[in-house]
């Protein structure tokens, strides 16, 4: 009669270990069937996946594919289940398929359209396809399905040190007017200085022109 006392292995299932090091008469003694000298004799070896120092297999073969980090993974229960495990104006929810093995826990639920729907039910699960929805809608049943909250973005403070980008624009802006003010004050001082330089000039050419002859010299006209 077989038993739990008396289960055994089946044959060949468990095999002794290898006795090594245990003289010559072994088979297996002196070096232990690591062999003379070298980095694999002295307990230094690399593993199997090393190749040498070349590049290894696993960086010489190419990235492909892509992981969404922020993917949702449903169940999926298709049209031809609710067919076969619901009756007409019964409720499907995740906890109704649970009960009929027709979900687990753990993962929300998705509904798609392969098979047909005879029958009206009302459906609310985690997400539905809209292929599904239609035909549970022909069918005269309701769909509802529950809204994804959508996170709203915070905006971040300048760092220290940085000015938000609309102060910085407001800074460069005062900045380029200072600047264009400050070079249409120069342009017109210039011109004032011109201005005034030619007016000095003009009066002394009129100024020169107005001169009175000059005196002779005592004496002069007595030598005529």
């Amino acid at each position: 009669m077989i038993n739990l006392s008396s289960l055994r292995p089946g044959h060949g299932a468990r095999k002794k270990a290898r006795r090594i090091g245990r003289g010559p008469g072994s088979g297996r003694g002196k070096t232990s069937g690591r062999g003379h000298k070298g980095q694999n004799s002295r307990g230094s070896g690399k593993g199997p996946w090393f190749e040498g120092g070349q590049t290894p297999l696993h960086r010489r073969l190419p990235k492909r594919g892509f992981h969404n980090p922020t993917r949702t993974a449903y169940q999926v229960v298709n049209l031809r289940d609710l067919e076969a495990r619901f009756s007409d104006n019964d409720e499907v929810t995740p906890e109704t398929l649970r009960a009929k093995g027709l979900a687990s826990r753990g993962l929300p639920v998705k509904l798609l359209g392969k098979g047909t729907l005879s029958k009206k039910l009302a459906v609310r699960l985690d997400a539905i396809s809209a292929a599904a929805a239609k035909a549970v809608e022909a069918a005269g049943g309701t769909v509802a399905v529950p809204e994804k909250k959508v996170k709203e973005k915070k905006e971040r403070a300048p760092k220290a040190g940085k000015e938000a980008p609309e102060l910085e624009e407001t800074a460069k802006a005062e900045e380029s007017k200072g600047k264009k003010e400050e070079a249409a004050g120069a342009t017109e001082a210039k011109a004032r200085k011109s201005k005034k330089a030619e007016a000095d000039d003009t009066a002394e050419e009129s100024g020169s022109g107005d001169e009175a002859p000059e005196k002779p010299e005592p004496g002069s006209e007595g030598e005529g």
